[in-house]
């Protein structure tokens, strides 16, 4: 019996059947073959396989390959080894890379840099250490005026928050002594004698050491009669005298004074006088020299103070120097 033709139904898009001849009985190589699965035997084209991402070209292999063009020849789309389509930038950069979060950069690095413009130039945005972008404010907003609510407000140097005083409202404050004080850097000597005898003298030496954490001073002499004070800068001597004890105003600190204090020297030269004064009225009521303005002593330097006696008779001298040291 012969081979009938095979009439099938081959539908388009729309579902409206297409007939056509799948078969031909008379020319073998015009004839459709299904292999074991079913499946439509095709040729043309190279052939055609499927593959498994990932898997390992062999010779032999077929399939379509996606390609492209330069304008003049077909070329082929590239993928690195995970399958990511490779790039390269052809203008407006000289390629990319990628790089780790913090990696060092090293010479013939490439890739994208965001830039901005200030209206005329192209600049690059900047980064910190920490990878941060950098912002400079160049306008502040500005506050109306008149009473402005704007919210908490915290006054700190880094380490010390300001405080605000519970009933007044008012920001509490301190002065460079007091805050010295407490850093324990501020130290005093303090004592009394009697004097007697019109032009007896009381001498004090103060040695300045040669470093930059300069001495802040202020001293207090009251007495029971008249005497002339007065405080030379750059005194010589042979000796200092005797050591007097420096104490350090904030009990609880170990540190100690870059100034030395000394009674009863032997001076060789006063040098020069910069500062004098009478205390007391001569008529043996009493009289002081109060606090004067802040003295900042020079470094390296001796300083002589000395208390002469104006009047006959023995009378007692009270004094107290005082000092804090701060680098400069």
């Amino acid at each position: 019996m012969g081979f009938d033709p095979i009439e099938t139904e081959i539908k388009d898009d729309v579902g409206s059947p297409l007939p056509t001849v799948i078969t031909d009985p008379i020319t073998p190589a015009n004839q459709a073959f299904v292999d074991a699965t079913g499946a439509l035997k095709v040729t043309g084209g190279g052939g055609g396989e499927e593959h498994t991402d990932g898997e390992i070209v062999q010779a032999g292999d077929k399939g379509s390959v996606m390609i492209g063009s330069d304008g003049t020849n077909y070329r082929f789309l590239s993928v690195d080894s995970n399958g990511n389509l490779q790039v390269d930038i052809v203008s407006g950069g000289t390629g990319s890379e990628q790089h780790e979060d913090g990696e060092t950069v090293q010479v013939g690095d490439k890739g994208t840099v965001i830039l901005g413009s200030d209206g005329t130039d192209y600049q690059f945005l900047k980064v910190d250490a920490n990878g941060e972008l950098q912002i400079d404010v160049l306008t502040l907003p500005a506050i109306p005026t008149g009473d402005n609510t704007i919210g908490r407000v915290k006054i700190t140097d880094g380490i010390t928050i300001a405080q605000i005083c519970d009933h007044t409202q008012a920001l509490l404050t301190s002065t460079d002594s007091l805050r010295s004080i407490h850093e324990g850097d501020h130290y005093y000597i303090k004592g009394w004698q009697n004097v007697s005898g019109a032009g007896t003298t009381l001498e004090f030496i103060f040695s300045v050491a040669d470093t930059a954490a300069w001495p802040h001073a202020l001293w207090s002499i009251s007495s029971e009669s008249e005497f002339t004070f007065e405080m030379y800068e750059g005194a010589t001597t042979s000796s200092d005298g005797t050591p007097v004890p420096v104490f350090n105003n904030n009990r609880n600190s170990t540190n100690t004074s870059g100034v030395g204090a000394f009674s009863a020297p032997t001076v060789t030269n006063v040098g020069t006088l910069v500062y004098s004064g009478k205390i007391g009225s001569g008529k043996q009521i009493g009289g002081e020299s109060p606090d004067v303005s802040l003295f900042m002593g020079k470094q390296n330097t001796k300083y002589l103070f000395r208390l002469t006696h104006d009047t006959v008779g023995t009378h007692w001298l009270d004094y107290h120097f005082y000092w804090y040291e701060r680098t400069n």
